[in-house]
Order: C-alpha cells, then sequence, then structure tokens
C-alpha cells in the first residue's frame, strides 16, 4: 500500500536548521535493504520534520514499510532543481502530476 512517514531529526536543532525548497527530493535508506528517491511531501515552511509518501513496490519500500515508529532510517538531501515560485507570483498555474504513490 501507499505509505507516509513524517521524519524528525534525532537533535531538534537539525530539524530547525534543515532548509529544502518545493520540489526537491531525497534519498532514503532501510538499513540493510538499500535507498531509494523519494521527494519531500511535506511544506517547506514547517520546521523541524519532513514527510515523504512512497509506495511499497520493492526491497527498499517493503524495509522502509516494516519499520515501526521511532526507528531510524538514513536521509541524504536535499536534491535536485525547485520549482520557480518568486517569478510566478501574480500569474494564473495549472500543475499536473503525475505518479505511482
Amino acid at each position: 500500500g501507499v505509505r507516509t512517514f513524517r521524519l524528525k531529526f534525532k537533535e531538534e536543532r537539525e530539524g530547525e536548521d534543515f532548509h529544502f525548497k518545493a520540489g526537491q527530493f531525497g534519498e532514503y535508506s532501510a538499513f540493510g535493504e538499500g535507498e531509494s528517491t523519494f521527494s519531500i511531501a511535506s511544506s517547506p515552511t514547517r520546521k523541524g520534520y519532513i514527510e515523504c509518501t512512497f509506495r511499497q513496490a520493492g526491497r527498499v519500500t517493503t524495509g522502509l514499510s516494516r519499520l515501526e515508529t521511532g526507528a531510524t532510517i538514513g536521509f541524504r538531501g536535499p536534491f535536485g532543481n525547485t520549482f520557480p515560485l518568486d517569478e510566478w507570483k501574480g500569474k494564473n498555474l495549472l500543475f499536473i502530476a503525475g505518479g505511482i504513490a
């Protein structure tokens, strides 16, 4: 099925200092299973955590799905380009997206 994780940093200060922009992604890892790429699904204005949504489909996503609340996972990021939000202020926009989650 589809899962959404809310990931909190081990140190509260790290969560407050972590910055990303809409459209970026990260590398999430279930230790012993490997690493997969997912978009950061939470708002950059929310501090102290990030969220990711994925569909259980392979070894890594199965490993992530089996984790219990409070488990430790690996995260690298943020990576990727962002949406040019400042350039689009005041304009009408239509976003169409696809995906498997």
